[in-house]
């Protein structure tokens, strides 16, 4: 690997090289950066092809864009879910991306050797929501010198996320510089059972952060139903297909509204999956936009961000903050 090439304090500099100027062009796009991509790796193929129909539809809006995919979803809700083609697949997938359309790409982790062997090849490492406040887990993120997005958890507030920055802006490094290059993203939080809200105010309290913290939208996940399958219940020990409940489900059709409100709240940047055939997609088939519809969604996103003020105006002399 790069680490048996070069060195590991060479390698860290040159990622945080990378790191830097990624990070730098990112917080400061205007109107706003993407992260778009697919929710699970199926194969090397599919990722490809996906991330450049991503890259030709940023490409038409002039937009910042990192491309994202997982290989291991570990958190899915019933035994026997699909969970990802595995981190060598996986791995040789974004780093097909990157060699096939020049797109920076994110993946998450779910552990601190993954950490390790995702940052080879990752350019930011997303901790994901349930694992926000695990502090080993972020020092480790944070020591790889990549780019850090973390999700806040659906249980947290808006304090909890900032603070899980400040966790890895206060890791020591091999380099004996922290690593302050941190995304924040919010992605809904816990109202009751199986249902997910966006608070406004609280992603503008995140904003608050943002001369050292970018903050997004996961336009996606907010619209998550969690936990709608289960098992049948009964006798038997044994574990049963899931099923879905009948609650119902937001679904993808609520994608653009979420969107536009982040926008308009001044976001810095919107996450969102898609999927060439939506209703086959393996993981979390409900809330995938269909990628050959990204690019209007994009059109009117780009015209929102950029009427919005959010970021740049504040009404209220201080004296009445």
């Amino acid at each position: 690997g790069e680490v048996a090439r070069d060195g590991m304090q060479a390698v860290l500099a040159r990622r945080a090289k990378e790191a830097d100027a990624l990070f730098a062009r990112l917080k400061s796009a205007r109107p706003l950066f993407v992260v778009v991509g697919i929710n699970v790796i199926e194969s090397v193929e599919h990722t490809v092809r996906i991330a450049q129909a991503v890259r030709a539809a940023a490409a038409e809006v002039e937009l910042s864009v990192v491309f994202k995919a997982s290989f291991d979803k570990a958190n899915r809700s019933a035994p026997g879910a699909y969970r990802g083609a595995g981190i060598e697949t996986g791995l040789r997938a974004l780093e097909a991306v990157k060699a096939n359309t020049g797109l920076p790409v994110l993946t998450d982790v779910h552990d601190e050797e993954t950490v390790l062997r995702a940052a080879e090849v990752a350019d930011v490492l997303q901790i994901p929501a349930f694992l926000c406040r695990q502090t080993d887990l972020l020092a480790q993120a944070a020591r790889t010198h990549r780019v850090v997005l973390v999700k806040k958890g659906q249980f947290a507030s808006p304090a909890v996320v900032i603070n899980a920055a400040y966790k890895i802006a206060a890791t020591e490094t091999a380099l004996s510089v922290p690593n302050t290059r941190v995304i924040l993203c919010e992605r809904g939080f816990s109202f009751g059972y199986d249902r997910l809200v966006v608070d406004p105010v609280g992603l503008a309290e995140l904003r608050a952060t943002q001369e050292h913290f970018p903050v997004v939208l996961d336009v996606s996940h907010c619209l998550q139903r969690p936990g709608m399958t289960a098992p049948h219940l009964g006798t038997s020990r044994s574990v049963k297909k899931a099923e879905p409940l009948r609650s119902g489900s937001v679904g993808r059709s609520y994608i653009p509204t979420m969107a536009r409100m982040a926008c308009a709240i001044g976001c810095h940047g919107i996450f969102l999956e898609v999927h060439d055939d939506v209703a086959r997609a393996p993981v979390d088939a409900q809330v995938q936009w269909p990628v050959e519809l990204l690019s209007p969604l994009l059109r009117e996103l780009v015209l929102i961000a950029a009427a919005s003020k959010a970021r740049q105006t504040d009404y209220l002399p201080e004296h009445l903050q």
